[in-house]
């Protein structure tokens, strides 16, 4: 059989479900919602930008590539007998292990592996570790940092083993939350193109350390992680080898070999499962990997709601655990809903009786009229409705701006008025090329709202959000009208 390699993205995909090796490499046959999602396609965009930025960083580096993996690898050898190298995506291959590395810096013996993420980093309150159990002395990666750090530990142990008489050290470089941008229009110096199929990005000419001003990533040793990492030592108050838990490394080597005879590995059933890429409706004829995976457990009643699709519900985990699966097996004990003594239904009121029509096969909505008539009393027409349109992108656009920090650029107003009529009353959208369209943004809105006293609609998790974050930056602008767009907030 020919080599078939446990590339990094195939361990991190493995490290989530390790049913997903086989769905993935049979894409032929299995349907995945992600590859269309066009949200995670704006985020490997932004990633693409990201690390070109950091070979900026890292200047003179050299890139070659082969479709022969171990030939490849074979180069990266050649070039690590010189006393100082920079490499771009590194490869390195060990038994059927195949990485490679982002950035990587030789200076005499050492050698620093840097894996770039267009993720952001917080360096006053970001915490690898759980910050409670780190009292106790115990460590245990906390579920935001985990895939990230996986990744890297793999791409370090892989490294290790194909050239043990170099010591490498891992860092994980991400957009600094702390740093703002000391140019104009840097993002615009790393374009995104397609050729033959391929994202790439074009880098501008110039494009250097001076021209890219202040940094705007920053650089983590992470060798302490992950040494916990491949040493078992990540889990919390107790190792792996005192749980009974196969190593880090035997488990990589589990992966690898099943993967080398495509084999279906054990599936990981929970509540995560609700967002399984391989949990589709497809009408190509493309199978369902989801349904296959809980077929095992639930046989044919693998088509009905389960218990994570119980609406904000936080015990199905635990209901899985006492081999409650599907919604139908849920009884009121196991959800005790209780009023929170507001107007309508509680959280867990709510919960039930999605349960308790399901179980009953109504499919009718329900409305609490009196809680719906209280709530529609409180308004005062006319009604406005408005919708931003907003981006957070890792390398900013504008001089003093920070990474992934919130841009408003368009939003749109309608109005319903008391006798029932529907009017496009107004909206705005930044049209002026590399401006910062956040201050014109709020005064339009302005202008739009404050021509009365009527209810303002909207969807006020991201309207609220983006408004918060627009105030803090007129706080810290020399806007001179800033106060008069902001009347009713203390800006002392």
């Amino acid at each position: 059989m020919s080599s078939r390699f446990l590339t990094k993205s195939r361990f991190i995909k493995a490290n989530d479900c390790p049913r997903k090796l086989f769905y993935e490499d049979h894409s032929k046959d299995y349907e995945n919602k992600t590859l269309d999602d066009p949200f995670l396609r704006a985020l490997s965009d932004g990633g693409f930008q990201v690390g070109a930025l950091a070979r900026v960083y890292h200047p003179g580096g050299i890139e070659f590539d082969s479709s022969d993996h171990r030939k490849a690898a074979a180069l990266t050898g050649e070039h690590l007998k010189k006393d100082n190298v920079t490499i771009y995506e590194a490869p390195f291959a060990f038994e059927n292990f195949f990485v490679r590395v982002d950035v990587l810096v030789k200076s005499g013996n050492n050698v620093e592996l840097i894996e770039v993420k267009a993720k952001s980093y917080d360096r006053h309150s970001d915490e690898f570790f759980d910050k409670r159990l780190l009292k106790k002395g115990a460590y245990k990666l906390t579920e935001r940092w985990k895939k990230y750090l996986y990744d890297v530990a793999f791409q370090t142990l892989v490294c290790r083993k194909a050239f043990p008489e170099y010591t490498f050290t891992p860092f994980m470089m991400f957009a600094d939350k702390n740093a703002t941008a000391s140019v104009d229009g840097l993002n615009q110096r790393f374009l995104l193109l397609e050729e033959n199929g391929r994202l790439k990005v074009k880098v501008a000419p110039g494009t250097d350390l001076s021209a890219v001003g202040d940094k705007l990533l920053c650089k983590v040793n992470v060798a302490d992680v992950v040494d916990k990492i491949i040493n078992g030592l990540d889990l919390g108050e107790k190792s792996r080898a005192q749980l009974g838990l196969p190593s880090f490394e035997d488990v990589a080597k589990l992966w690898a070999d099943s993967y080398q005879r495509d084999e279906r590995l054990e599936a990981d059933h929970g509540s995560h499962c609700k967002t399984c890429e391989f949990r589709t409706h497809s009408e190509n004829g493309k199978q369902n990997g989801f349904d296959e995976c809980w077929k095992e457990k639930v046989g044919e009643k693998v088509n009905e709601p389960f218990v994570f699709d119980i609406w904000n519900f936080r015990k199905s985990e635990s209901l899985i655990g006492q081999g409650k699966f599907l919604m139908s097996q849920i009884e009121e004990n196991d959800i005790e809903p209780e009023s929170d003594e507001k107007p309508g239904l509680s959280v867990s009121e709510r919960q039930w009786l999605q349960v308790k029509f399901l179980k009953a096969g109504e499919q009718k909505p329900q409305v609490s009229l009196d809680a719906l008539k209280a709530e529609m009393a409180t308004w005062k027409y006319p009604l406005h409705f408005i919708d931003f349109e907003t981006a957070t992108v890792a390398i900013p656009f504008n001089k003093g701006r920070s990474p992934y920090e919130q841009i408003a650029f368009q939003f749109s107003h309608h109005v319903v008025h008391q006798d029932g009529r529907v009017e496009h009353a107004g909206q705005y959208i930044n049209d002026r090329r590399g401006a910062f369209p956040n201050f014109e943004f709020v005064r339009s809105l302005k202008a739009e709202l404050e021509k009365d006293n009527g209810t303002i609609f909207r969807y006020a998790h991201h309207e609220n959000t983006v408004l918060c974050q627009i105030f803090n930056q007129l706080k810290a602008s020399d806007e001179p009208d800033k106060e008069s767009l902001w009347p009713y907030r203390d800006w002392e």
